[in-house]
């Protein structure tokens, strides 16, 4: 039995309403523009409630696949 869940089309969200997003793309571009100024990738992930991983993705495009 094939597994159901692999077939399923699953509408696109707005990336307001997708839960799964942590960072809006407004709140993206003040980070890069606060990383430029000279923020830490700490500082910015404190302010934002994210992880700095997460932070130190949206700052550096070389770690998107």
């Amino acid at each position: 039995m094939k597994a159901m869940y692999k077939y399923m089309k699953y509408p696109k969200l707005p990336e307001e309403l997708d839960r799964r997003r942590r960072l809006t793309s407004d709140q993206i571009e003040v980070i890069r523009k606060l990383y430029n100024e000279g923020w830490s990738t700490y500082k910015l992930a404190s302010e934002f409630k994210v992880s700095r991983t997460i932070v130190s993705y949206w700052i550096a495009p070389q770690w998107k696949r």
